[in-house]
């Protein structure tokens, strides 16, 4: 598998995730300019372990085509990505998993909420709900879910939400009609596919759907660079956590659990600097500007996990001098960026509130390149 994204693609952690489980060999094409940053640090670093230790080897060149500076992309990642397109053994996912098969995960999703609303786990449907929009893949997958509840009856389509979309790249951000109609497509192939597959039939309500898309331009700032309104939002959020703001929980096998921090306790949503901290503030924003005493239910739609994958490290395979091995494999504007996303130290206490904590690989190899580079 060929999964390909910037260094801080969610997409290219979960793929290296699920084929660390599975044993597929997953190849990483890191192609997108992205702006360094803790968490796209954490990102790259968690593929990077995952992959590294699934196969035992210290050949990073193997799973990575690092061109996300300069000329790289052109000598190096538009020949890796031709080699994969063509290639019979290769199966190539596009930047932000952004297929029918992904927009019918988000759909079902949608469903899960109406389905609470209906059975009373939640008192009412939301008059808003706030995510970032990055592919457009999980708001078309929100979309298409209103447009089958409003089908079959549910409280989520019977009293569909606003949906706000917060678009996070500055080149989207100039082009707004592009990325509706991108999302409209997104919503249209889903419905035709589970019409095709004998399942309810929603694709009378694909305009009925369109009409709860907002999608706000005004926070995306540089792809995957803090903004300084996403930077107020987690500062904001973590006081009122601190304040005694409400456990965040996820479902385990059937079974709700708190996400805990290292001190045992509740941990609040992860606010990363590509995506829902841009979206959280843009929520922060409309929620202040509203009239006082109007009261609104409002969701947001969290696109960043609360739990890091990170794979088991052992010595013996992630060594120290295997580390510094695999610094010397990358090209300079690699360890560069590596070097730009921040004092290492101040991330650990910055991201203390996360389950796995961060993986130990980041911390030997930033303690490596710091010292490689020298």
């Amino acid at each position: 598998v060929t999964v390909m994204g910037g260094p801080g693609s969610n997409q290219c952690v979960a793929t290296a995730a699920h084929g660390a489980t599975c044993g597929a060999e997953v190849s990483t094409l890191w192609l997108a300019p992205e702006a360094p940053s803790d968490d796209n640090g954490y990102n790259f670093m968690s593929v990077l372990s995952l992959q590294l230790l699934t196969s035992k080897a210290a050949d990073v060149s193997k799973f990575i085509t690092a061109a996300f500076r300069g000329t790289h992309m052109l000598t190096h990642g538009i020949p890796r990505l031709l080699q994969a397109i063509f290639s019979n053994s290769e199966r190539v996912l596009m930047p932000g998993g952004a297929n029918v098969t992904g927009v019918l995960g988000h759909m079902g999703a949608a469903l899960e909420l109406s389905a609470q609303i209906d059975q009373g786990e939640l008192p009412q449907a939301p008059d808003h709900i706030w995510l970032p929009v990055g592919s457009g893949c999980t708001t078309g997958g929100l979309l298409a879910g209103i447009a089958v509840s409003r089908a079959q009856g549910g409280a989520l389509g019977s009293h569909p939400p606003a949906l706000h979309g917060v678009i996070i790249h500055q080149g989207a951000a100039k082009a707004p009609w592009v990325v509706k109609l991108v999302i409209r497509k997104y919503v249209s192939d889903a419905l035709e596919l589970v019409a095709e597959l004998g399942g309810v039939d929603a694709r009378e309500y694909l305009d009925y759907s369109m009409q709860c898309l907002h999608l706000h331009t005004e926070f995306a700032g540089e792809y995957g660079a803090w903004t300084p309104e996403g930077k107020t939002a987690r500062q904001r959020l973590e006081r009122w956590w601190a304040a005694g703001g409400g456990p965040v929980s996820v479902d385990k096998g059937g079974k709700d659990e708190d996400v805990q921090d290292q001190a045992g306790q509740a941990a609040p949503p992860w606010l990363c600097s590509c995506f829902s901290s841009k979206a959280f503030a843009a929520m922060l924003t409309h929620s202040e500007s509203r009239p006082e005493g109007d009261r609104e239910t409002v969701v947001f739609w969290s696109t960043k996990s609360l739990v890091q994958p990170a794979s088991s490290l052992e010595d013996e395979v992630l060594s120290r001098d295997v580390c510094s091995e695999m610094v010397h494999q990358l090209p300079g504007f690699v360890s560069g960026w590596i070097e730009e996303c921040g004092d290492v130290d101040k991330m650990g206490e910055e991201m203390a509130h996360t389950k796995t904590s961060i993986p130990e690989l980041y911390y030997r190899w930033r303690h490596v390149v710091k010292n490689e580079l020298k």
